[in-house]
């Protein structure tokens, strides 16, 4: 009977232990391929009984809820069996869900970094790229671009189109290498023609802008752009569609190019809701919709964009698109200064000197302008230095030295 027992026990358990490297290989395919029946049929029971392989396949299904019930827990789970048993890919993925969040884990960039090494270790070229990445923005690290130089290097040589690109652009930039335009350009180019949508998109820019001593060339920002579209880059969606509206690289295409702002906007770009609100709030190509405008400019300011941000606060002061209301208005100017957006900080400044309400205070006020002139870009700092000077006349000394004083103690959110 026990014999029994036990053999009926090994039939039922077979698949836990019969599936071979090739069965796994050939159901890795099929994975890729988009079919995930082989999920359940092959690849757990391969996991289960140790596959490396499988193991970081199955991890990926329950990140994704691919031919599984989406469980980020187990998929990590199943990427630390695999990662310990020395698999790059495994290694390779624990680095990208720590440097991002990825699966609801709280991004630690020292951890990330870890497993990175370790799979550059094992010499994983996706790995190489990643960690060139941290060390280009400093992601855990101190930033040393000679460092990233010198992973995105291995990493190119091994072909990936992102490192040439990377490559590329610290040449071109000349960070943690001598500045070489032509090379980093031709890095790109090459990058570009591998299919890096980064590359198309910065070659893109390049050439509508003129960079790098570069001359404008309109056809060539059409190329580079239409690549980058065609691969999903959202920043080239945005760029195409300006190209569009302003009838720049061909004709002035306005449907074609509020399209492409859609799509772009969905995707999260604030270049984008931007300058969909501007062209909703001006009437410019489109019909004019202050309540589309505030949509846009809400979704904007929702996603971190402290232009948007402050924009978001005029709405609600000159009730354009929404009822009137001052108090919120006040509220989104001060979020937005206090994180150093110029704009927010001079309305601000405006609320606080010119409005007859129960929070002016003028000292204070002129503060505010003294930080929004120090933060302003090129474009924007004429226009804030002459708003400052008429807030400047209307106060006295006194409250003008007192505003420098405060300005000089501010230290930001």
């Amino acid at each position: 009977m026990r014999f029994l027992l036990a053999f009926c026990l090994s039939i039922f358990s077979w698949p836990a232990w019969a599936q071979t490297e090739e069965e796994v290989a050939a159901a890795r395919l099929t994975y890729i391929d988009g079919d995930y029946s082989v999920v359940a049929d092959v690849l757990i029971h391969a996991a289960d009984a140790g596959n490396a392989n499988a193991q970081n396949l199955v991890g990926d299904a329950f990140m994704e809820g691919n031919g599984v019930v989406k469980d980020p827990v187990k998929g990590l789970e199943y990427w630390e069996r695999s990662a310990a048993a020395g698999f790059d890919k495994a290694l390779y993925n624990l680095g990208w869900a720590y440097s991002n969040g990825q699966g609801g884990v709280r991004i630690d960039y020292a951890r990330s970094g870890e497993y990175y090494d370790r799979a550059i270790a094992l010499g994983y070229p996706d790995a190489y790229l990643n960690r060139g990445r941290m060390y280009e923005l400093g992601l855990g690290v101190e930033p040393d671009p000679s460092k990233a130089a010198e992973y995105y290097t291995v990493a190119a040589e091994s072909g990936l189109p992102a490192a040439i690109n990377n490559l590329g652009h610290l040449h071109v930039a000349g960070l943690g290498v001598d500045e070489d335009i032509p090379r980093g350009l031709e890095l790109m180019r090459e990058a570009a023609e591998a299919g890096s949508d980064q590359a198309n998109y910065n070659l893109a820019i390049i050439h509508y802008d003129g960079l790098y001593g570069q001359p404008s060339d309109m056809d060539q920002a059409v190329k580079y752009a239409d690549r980058a579209v065609e691969a999903g880059h959202v920043a080239g969606m945005w760029l195409r569609a300006v190209m569009h509206v302003n009838g720049e690289g061909g004709p002035v295409e306005i449907e074609a190019g509020i399209a492409l702002y859609e799509a772009a906007a969905d995707a999260g770009d604030t270049d984008a809701l931007s300058d969909l609100a501007y062209l909703y709030y001006d009437g410019e190509h489109v019909e004019k919709d202050l309540v589309k405008s505030f949509e846009y400019t809400r979704r904007g300011a929702e996603l971190g964009d402290l232009g948007a941000l402050s924009d978001l606060g005029y709405a609600y002061e000159h009730g354009e698109g929404i009822q009137q209301d001052k108090l919120a208005a006040m509220g989104l100017y001060l979020a937005a200064a206090r994180k150093g957006n110029a704009r927010a900080a001079v309305n601000v400044s405006w609320a606080l000197i010119e409005v007859e309400n129960g929070w002016s205070d003028p000292g204070e006020g002129y503060g505010w302008c003294v930080l929004g002139m120090n933060w302003a870009g090129e474009e924007q700092r004429a226009e804030l230095e002459a708003e400052c000077a008429e807030l400047a006349a209307i106060i006295t000394a006194e409250d003008r030295a007192a505003g420098e004083a405060w300005a000089a103690g501010y230290k930001l959110h």
